[in-house]
């Protein structure tokens, strides 16, 4: 009997239910909300996990309506990476306390790079192909870099031709991240605001190039490699800044000054985008 692709996705769900028990005990343990109440308010889920369940239920909601090559391999990457795209965030929650010891913000800071090592380890495990675990990987890893971002937001860039259905997943991982989550609806103008989708083409008439990062995966570094020779460092920026203002150059103190003080934020992205475009 024929399956159909909302069949098949299931099929992958189940498999991960009955193979990664554990990390998705893991996730089901590891709350969107500090231990004392105080909510993220594009985050009501109770934890990773419910979360991670919106977002598979909307991808299987409208898996027949996603633009992307249905074949059976692609079905099974989506549901793994959907499905495992949060799991770095059960290793770095953080939580900031006031002077009187109150949580006043909660946070998951470099959970898609981590997320992007922990999984390789699983999916072995389960007899992924190479192709198949590299696939995840780089979906988990980008996963946060396809909603709006002081870096790219601005960026137009083509993409070469093999990689075109990768950036449809990519695009499928974002719209399940965005829409499978509960959220205060006083600050849904703020949601819609916040994120947008970022139109990828790819021109024959251009020269394509592309954007990674790199550096060892959550070491804070954020280069940025156009093409084969041209590096934009976002480091680099933080340090020449920092050392501006304060005639020091010691990276570790410019970073966590860039972490605590917002108009130097804004600053260094000005220059990096000044840079970049």
């Amino acid at each position: 009997m024929k399956m159909y692709i909302k069949d098949i996705a299931i099929k992958f769900y189940r498999n991960f239910i009955d193979e990664c028990y554990v990390q998705k005990a893991i996730m089901d343990k590891t709350p969107h909300f500090s231990l004392d109440g105080d909510e993220n308010p594009f985050h009501l889920e109770d934890s990773v996990w419910s979360h991670t369940l919106l977002c598979f239920k909307y991808f299987i909601d409208n898996i027949e309506t996603f633009d992307f090559n249905k074949t059976e391999q692609n079905i099974k990457i989506l549901t793994f990476a959907i499905l495992l795209h949060d799991y770095g965030k059960c290793y770095v929650r953080e939580e900031k306390y006031d002077d009187n010891l109150q949580i006043t913000k909660v946070r998951f800071f470099k959970h898609a790079e981590l997320g992007s090592i922990l999984i390789l380890d699983i999916l072995k495990r389960l007899n992924f192909s190479k192709e198949e675990i590299i696939t995840i990987s780089r979906l988990v890893n980008i996963h946060t870099l396809c909603h709006s971002n002081a870096h790219f937001k601005n960026l137009k860039y083509s993409i070469p031709e093999e990689e075109i259905e990768f950036v449809k997943l990519a695009e499928i991982i974002r719209q399940c991240d965005e829409n499978g989550r509960i959220f205060d609806s006083s600050v849904k103008h703020i949601k819609h605001n916040r994120v947008k989708t970022r139109n990828v083409n790819y021109n024959k008439e251009e020269s394509p190039f592309c954007i990674i990062n790199v550096g060892l995966p959550c070491s804070g570094k954020s280069s940025s490699l156009f093409g084969h020779c041209k590096i934009i460092s976002f480091d680099n920026h933080v340090t020449n800044e920092y050392f501006k203002e304060f005639r020091i150059n010691d990276y570790n103190k410019a970073f966590e000054f860039l972490m605590k003080n917002k108009e130097f934020k804004k600053k260094v992205n000005s220059s990096f985008n000044k840079e970049i475009n």
